[in-house]
């Protein structure tokens, strides 16, 4: 998985985002890429949708992208994005998953995300996601 430097760093606007993502590794690969990359603010991760909700609660702006993987312990990305779009509709919901289950896809998008990602290629994503932040936020 690589990480490059988007050629658009001076130019782009950062994007605020936040990350849930249970497993550490998956958390720290797209840490790093997020960091490389320069086109996102991240402002924190959670190890779970529920733990993503309360730190949402707390913090004194909302961000304006969230990454959700989809299988999480406590509260998954199917309830999360649920959550978000409708106590918090200005967050855009994307799915990083491993998942290729069309019936969940279906939930996900029912439940407002955007797009489904798998995660073989993290820095394709966050170039796809903030394109499209970008231009929702225009």
């Amino acid at each position: 998985m690589s990480c490059l430097k988007s050629p658009r760093t001076a130019v782009a606007k950062k994007i605020k985002l936040v990350i849930a993502e249970d497993n550490a590794l998956q958390r720290l690969i797209l840490r790093r890429c997020v960091q490389q990359n320069g086109l996102f603010d991240l402002i924190f991760e959670a190890e779970n949708g529920l733990q993503l909700i309360d730190k949402i609660e707390v913090i004194p702006e909302l961000p304006e992208v969230c990454i959700t993987d989809m299988e999480m312990p406590v509260m998954d990305g199917i309830d999360l994005s649920k959550l978000l779009t409708t106590r918090f509709p200005s967050i855009q919901v994307y799915c990083f998953t491993a998942s290729e289950d069309p019936a969940i896809f279906s939930q996900l998008f029912q439940n407002g995300v955007r797009i489904i990602f798998g995660k073989k290629d993290p820095q394709a994503m966050l170039t796809e996601i903030h394109r499209l932040a970008v231009g929702n936020l225009l």
